[in-house]
C-alpha cells in the first residue's frame, strides 16, 4: 500500500518561485513526487475553469493550505519525512483578507489569468451591472475585479 501527502504553502497569498524535490525524491521507499510541471495543464471548477491542483512555479497559492506537491510514500512517516525535505521558495504577497481589501484598486490580482463568468452561469454579471447600494452603471478598475465602491 502507498501512502499519499500534500505539501501545503503556509502562506495566504504569495507566488511560488522555485520547487526542488530531489531530496525527496532520493529517499528509499519514496514512490513518487508530483508537482505542477508533471501534471496536464487541466483547469477545473464549478463555474470558472481556474482552480488547479498543485500550483506551478510562477503560480499564486492563494491560501494557507494550497496544495504544492505530493509524495506518495511505502509509509506514512516516510511520506511525511519526503514532504519535509521539499524546498520551495515563496515570494509572499500582500493577503487580500476579505472583499473590500480585494476590490480595492490597489489590491494585487490574485493571478495572472483574467477568468470571467460565462453568461449562461447562474448569478453570471453583464458588463453594465448596478452596483450594490447605488444606482448608475459600474465598471471594474481591471478585469475580474469588483466595482470599487462609491465615494
Amino acid at each position: 500500500m502507498l501512502w499519499g501527502m500534500a505539501l501545503r504553502s503556509p502562506h495566504a497569498h504569495a507566488r511560488r518561485r522555485r520547487l526542488d524535490v530531489s531530496a525527496a525524491a532520493a529517499l528509499p521507499g519514496v514512490r513518487a513526487v508530483m508537482t505542477a510541471e508533471d501534471l496536464p495543464p487541466v483547469r477545473f471548477g464549478k463555474y470558472l475553469k481556474d482552480e488547479r491542483y498543485l500550483a506551478g512555479v510562477g503560480d499564486a497559492v492563494l491560501f494557507v493550505g494550497d496544495r504544492v506537491a505530493a509524495v506518495a510514500a511505502d509509509t506514512p512517516e516516510l511520506a511525511a519525512e519526503a514532504i519535509a525535505r521539499i524546498q520551495v521558495d515563496y515570494e509572499p504577497r500582500p493577503p487580500l483578507p476579505d472583499a473590500l481589501a480585494a476590490a480595492s484598486p490597489a489590491a494585487p490580482l490574485p493571478t495572472q489569468r483574467t477568468s470571467t463568468l460565462p453568461a449562461s452561469a447562474p448569478g453570471a454579471m453583464s458588463s453594465g451591472i448596478e452596483c450594490m447600494g447605488r444606482s448608475g452603471p459600474c465598471s471594474a478598475a481591471r478585469p475580474g475585479r469588483l466595482p470599487s465602491p462609491a465615494s
